[in-house]
């Protein structure tokens, strides 16, 4: 956790109340890192209470990697599990940074994080939504027809770390709905590499931010679990390159990566941005 001026103190249940100094205005990596061990299975709440209050919070991150220890040779397996949604997220109104890694080891009989809500329903301060790996008992998802447009979101990365493949048929199991054409207006970088049960599409006539990074739009082959992921249309796919065309600098990864294909509608698109020096998948009409 980061945040602007104030310290946390945590409550963690089991009569352990402890004083935080973190470290301010920073993200990622640089955010203060919180644990607690527990002598005996701890099942309730954590209450964690930031000083200067919920406006204060600049950034938290959080990973469940779902590990569980046995007693005995056949005992029940035991691992933290934990439900949240978008709302809990709309609780900090400036939080700029939002970073959770879910993932757990099928073979361990995890049951998973209920993660739930739409997650394009959240706080306009914020500027990056990282939720790299999602295994969930349930399935969140984001609509793009109900982003704001007043949303200050510069980077959006939902599942895509394509080299963790455990879980099973619970791997990835998130949903992307609506209009790619609504995404926040403020997007340098979007990765929504797997939608599960539903398909997005992409209008057309989207004026994208002239200081593009990349745009990974689903992954190019079936994952595990006998999970296939969802693609645009070839349609669609020629509509977001035509777009993507007209931005006037890249930098960072440099790559569009759509699953599908497109049409010869789009070369004139496909060469303009390998000029600018743009990695495009598809890169042939088909």
């Amino acid at each position: 956790m980061s945040t602007r001026k104030s310290d946390i103190v945590i409550d963690w249940g089991d009569g352990t109340i402890e004083l935080y100094t973190v470290n301010k205005n920073v993200v990622g990596e640089n955010m203060s890192s919180i644990r607690h061990n527990y002598n005996t299975r701890y099942t309730g709440d954590v209450k964690i209470y930031p000083l200067g209050g919920l406006n204060d919070v600049y950034a938290i991150g959080f990973t469940d990697n779902a590990v569980p220890f046995y007693e005995g040779a056949n005992g029940a397996p035991k691992c933290t599990q934990y439900r949240f949604s978008n709302e809990f997220i709309k609780q900090f109104s400036n939080i700029i940074y939002f970073y959770a890694y879910l993932y757990y080891f099928l073979y361990d009989g995890y049951a998973g994080v209920e993660m739930s809500g739409d997650w394009a329903d959240i706080p306009d301060s914020l500027e990056t939504l990282i939720l790299p790996l999602i295994n969930t008992a349930s399935i969140p998802y984001i609509n793009c027809d109900n982003f704001s447009t007043n949303s200050n979101l510069k980077n959006l990365l939902i599942s895509y770390d394509i080299n963790y493949n455990t879980g099973g048929s619970r791997i990835y199991r998130f949903n992307i709905k609506g209009d790619l054409a609504k995404l926040p207006p403020k997007i340098e970088q979007v990765r929504l590499w797997h939608s599960r049960d539903t398909t997005p599409i992409y209008s057309g006539g989207r004026n994208w931010n002239a200081n593009m990074d990349s745009v990974y739009l689903f992954g190019q082959a079936p994952i595990s679990g006998g999970v296939t992921t969802k693609s645009l249309t070839q349609t669609d796919n020629d509509r977001l390159l035509n777009d993507l065309s007209s931005v006037t600098s890249w930098s960072g990864d440099k790559k569009v990566h759509t699953r599908g294909t497109r049409s010869s509608v789009s070369n004139d698109a496909v060469t303009i941005l390998e000029s600018k020096g743009v990695t495009v998948t598809p890169s042939a009409a088909s």
